[in-house]
């Protein structure tokens, strides 16, 4: 039984892996934007589906049925700027899933907004008339935090924040226009305060390796240690050290 039991996991497993790898041939793993591409088009369906997102389960916007039971409804209306406003919720709640406005004469997106199964906020985006994602892209956790934000230019992302549930982790990365870069700024806290390596690097988006900008360790958020500047030398990746200062316990002593 348990070699039964075994091969049948491997079997799903193997599946999943396969249905993923297919949907993943739209994304390259060469393109700078990889895993938010793998998150929009593979990951975040993947996850409205299991909570019902999108799954009409039985009703649409002219009224048409399907055997099986239905679990959501959409509803759409005109608003005054002449957009059109399309809500999805499901039946057993009440509780609306998402919410989209679009363009009707070219069916682009203009702003679109999904919910959390308790009905908080989850991700808001907006778009440009291509319907390219362009402003501010937010995602909020369950308690209403806001987490990470995307900040995209017509489909094309120059920067985005993270931070870890915990709190403990912050990421900043930025994306230049004028060179082949990407730039990452992380930051440690424990209970609050800045604590462990602060460090700044940019991604040579054409030699494929990251760089070190800046560093410098923080001690219950005091600067301890040798805090280093770097420049850029040439578009090829390479640095030099510009300047070090040496900190004890948030004292510079040099």
């Amino acid at each position: 039984m348990k070699l039964l039991k075994l091969s049948a996991t491997a079997l799903i497993l193997a599946g999943a892996n396969m249905l993923f790898s297919q949907s993943a041939l739209a994304c390259t793993q060469n393109d700078p934007h990889y895993h938010a591409c793998v998150y929009h088009n593979i990951i975040l369906p993947q996850q409205q589906q299991q909570q019902g997102y999108g799954n009409y389960g039985g009703y649409d916007n002219i009224g048409s049925t399907h055997s099986r039971e239905p679990t959501m409804r959409t509803e759409c209306k005109m608003l005054n700027n002449g957009y059109k406003l399309c809500m999805d919720y499901r039946l057993s709640t009440g509780i609306i899933v998402s919410e989209e406005v679009t363009n009707p004469k070219t069916s682009q997106p203009i702003y679109s907004t999904y919910y959390h199964p308790n009905g908080k906020l989850r991700i808001e985006t907006s778009f440009d008339e291509q319907g390219k994602e362009h402003g501010a892209t937010k995602h909020y956790r369950e308690t209403g935090e806001l987490y990470a934000v995307k900040v995209y230019e017509h489909g094309k992302e120059l920067s985005a924040e993270f931070k870890s549930e915990d709190g403990t982790i912050t990421k900043e990365t930025y994306e230049y226009n004028t060179l082949p870069y990407r730039i990452e700024h992380q930051q440690v806290y424990v209970n609050g305060k800045q604590h462990g390596l602060e460090i700044k690097q940019f991604y040579n988006k054409k030699r494929l390796k990251w760089v070190t900008l800046y560093e410098v360790n923080w001690v219950n958020g005091k600067k301890h240690g040798t805090e280093k500047f770097y420049s850029l030398v040439n578009d090829k990746g390479k640095t030099k050290l510009d300047k070090k200062v040496e900190w004890n316990n948030g004292v510079q002593v040099r």
